[in-house]
């Protein structure tokens, strides 16, 4: 009769993927968030006391790996959490369905 029919777990892979993506704005507005209140005000902070120094070029460039670090890993710890909360909160098919 031309009807469909998509298994339970099938249906919930996809269901979790769809949510998962529309998760993607949030977890890029948190990372802007962290940039710019924690990292960047880190940054200009440390470089402003290292202008009066004579090693200046070694000093900034050992900020800016240091900042380059809590960007990489703010990153990281805001897409494992958005992750794992969507795996944690949204069920689209019922756990008695999964079984089938």
């Amino acid at each position: 009769d031309g009807t469909m029919v998509v298994p339970a777990r099938e249906l919930d892979v996809i269901s979790r993927y769809a949510q998962l993506m529309s998760n993607i704005p949030y977890a890029a507005a948190a990372y802007a968030l962290f940039d710019f209140f924690l990292v960047n005000a880190d940054e200009d902070m440390a470089i402003v006391e290292l202008l009066d120094d004579e090693e200046k070029v070694a000093a900034i460039m050992e900020v800016e790996n240091g900042i380059l670090m809590q960007r990489l890993v703010g990153m990281g710890v805001i897409v494992f959490a958005t992750v794992f909360w969507s795996y944690l909160t949204y069920h689209p098919v019922p756990f008695n369905e999964l079984s089938l």
